[in-house]
C-alpha cells in the first residue's frame, strides 16, 4: 500500500492519468506514448486500469502498439472490456423492469451513476465499466419500492440490508443509506437508496428539488430519469472525496461534466477541477484557476486527498490493514478529515463524527 504523494511518480499512475479523460483530451495514444515511461509492467498497468475503470481508453491507446504490449495483456484487456459491455447490457433490462414497476405504482425514482451516467456523459452504456445499479427512491414510496424490488426476484443481502421498516434514528439507518440486493441469478448488485448520501445533511437538497431538475437518458428503449447537471456535479464530487477518489474514472467524470470550470465558484467542484488539472493536465479557465488557488477550503481538500491517497482499492486496503496499520489508518484519517470539509454546520459535523466512529469501531473489531 503506497500512501501519500509518492503514487504520483509511479509509471502506472502517470500512464492512467494521461488517458483518463478520453476522448475529451485529444489523441489518447499520443498522450500515453509521449510520456517516455521506459520499461512498463503491462500486467500491473492492465490490472490498475481495470480497478480505475479505464480499460476502454487503455485499449484504445494501445491498439496500434504492435509488439510493445504483450499479446496476453491485450487479450486480457479485450476480455475485461467485453465483460464490462456484457454487464452494462445485462443491467439495462433490469433497470427498465424496476423503473416500469415503480412507475406503475406511482413511485418516483432516479437512477444514480452507473450506466445512466455513462450514457449521459459518453453516449454509451459501457464506457464507464459500471459496477452496481444504484436507484434513489422518493421517501414516501420507499416501502413499496422495496416490496416491488423483492417481487421482481431480487434477493436482499441480509448482512447489509436494513430493510424498509428501520426507524430513522437507529444506528443502522444513520450509517446505511441504502438496501442492497442481488439479482435473481446472482450476477448483479442493486442498491436501493433511501437518501442520496450517507450523511443526511450533505448536499442539502430534498428529493423534490432533485426530481424537479432531473434529466432523461435512454436505456433499453425507455427514458430513465437521472440527476440534472446542477446536482450531479457536487454529488459526484462528494462521492469521490468520501472514497478518496479511489477510482480515477470518478474524477474524470467530474472534469468532463464541469468542463473548464468557467463561472464555477463551488469549492467542492473547484477541488475536483484543481485535482484534474494536477493529475490529468485538464485545462481550466483562468477564473477557475484563480478561484481554486484563492480558496482555503480547496487547498485543504487537495492536501488531505493527496496526503491520504492510496494505490489500493478500499477493499484491498482493508484486507491488509493489520499488516500495514500506519499506512491504512493514515489514509482513513485523511479521508475522514476530507469528509468533514464537504459540509458545514454542527448537524453535518456531528453526523459525520457518528459515521466515522462507527466505521472505526467496525475496523478495530474486524
Amino acid at each position: 500500500m503506497m500512501v501519500g504523494y509518492a503514487f504520483e511518480r509511479t509509471k502506472t499512475f502517470r500512464a492512467l492519468a494521461s488517458i483518463a479523460c478520453y476522448p475529451h483530451q485529444g489523441d489518447v495514444a499520443a498522450k500515453l506514448w509521449g510520456l517516455d515511461l521506459g520499461p512498463v509492467d503491462w500486467e500491473a498497468l492492465a490490472e490498475a486500469a481495470s480497478r480505475h475503470r479505464l480499460v476502454p481508453p487503455l485499449l484504445q491507446a494501445t491498439a496500434g502498439a504492435g509488439g510493445l504490449v504483450p499479446p496476453a495483456v491485450r487479450e486480457w484487456l479485450v476480455r475485461r472490456h467485453r465483460s464490462g459491455t456484457q454487464r452494462a447490457l445485462a443491467q439495462a433490462p433490469v433497470i427498465r423492469k424496476l423503473m416500469d414497476g415503480f412507475g406503475k405504482a406511482g413511485i418516483r425514482a432516479l437512477l444514480l451513476k452507473g450506466i445512466g451516467l455513462s450514457q449521459q456523459l459518453y453516449g454509451r452504456l459501457d464506457s464507464r465499466m459500471a459496477g452496481d445499479i444504484d436507484i434513489l427512491v422518493e421517501p414516501a414510496g420507499y416501502r413499496d419500492a422495496y416490496r416491488i424490488t423483492l417481487d421482481q426476484g431480487n434477493v436482499p443481502r441480509s448482512h447489509i440490508t436494513t430493510g424498509p421498516d428501520k426507524g430513522k434514528d437507529t444506528h443502522d439507518d444513520e450509517r446505511h443509506h441504502e438496501d442492497i440486493f442481488l439479482s435473481a441469478d446472482g450476477t448483479l448488485v442493486l442498491e436501493l437508496h433511501r437518501r442520496l448520501l450517507p450523511n443526511r445533511f450533505a448536499l442539502g437538497r430534498s428529493f423534490e428539488e432533485l426530481w424537479e431538475a432531473r434529466q432523461p437518458v435512454p436505456i433499453a428503449g425507455r427514458e430513465v430519469p437521472v440527476l440534472g447537471d446542477a446536482h450531479l456535479t457536487p454529488y459526484l464530487v462528494i462521492h469521490g472525496v468520501c472514497h478518496g477518489w479511489e477510482r480515477l474514472r470518478w474524477l474524470a467524470d467530474v472534469a468532463i461534466l464541469a468542463g473548464d470550470g468557467a463561472g464555477v465558484r463551488d469549492p467542492l467542484v473547484l477541488h475536483a477541477l484543481s485535482l484534474s488539472n494536477r493529475w490529468f493536465g485538464w485545462r481550466l479557465a483562468e477564473g477557475a484557476t484563480v478561484a481554486a488557488k484563492s480558496s482555503t477550503r480547496v487547498a485543504l481538500l487537495d492536501s488531505l486527498v493527496l496526503g491520504g491517497y492510496t494505490d489500493d482499492s478500499e477493499a484491498t486496503g482493508l484486507a491488509g490493514h493489520r499488516s500495514r496499520p500506519f499506512e491504512y489508518y493514515r489514509s482513513r484519517a485523511c479521508r475522514y478529515l476530507a469528509r468533514q470539509c464537504l459540509g458545514s454546520g454542527i448537524a453535518y459535523r456531528l453526523h459525520e463524527l457518528r459515521l466515522g466512529t462507527g466505521s472505526l469501531l467496525q475496523r478495530l473489531n474486524s
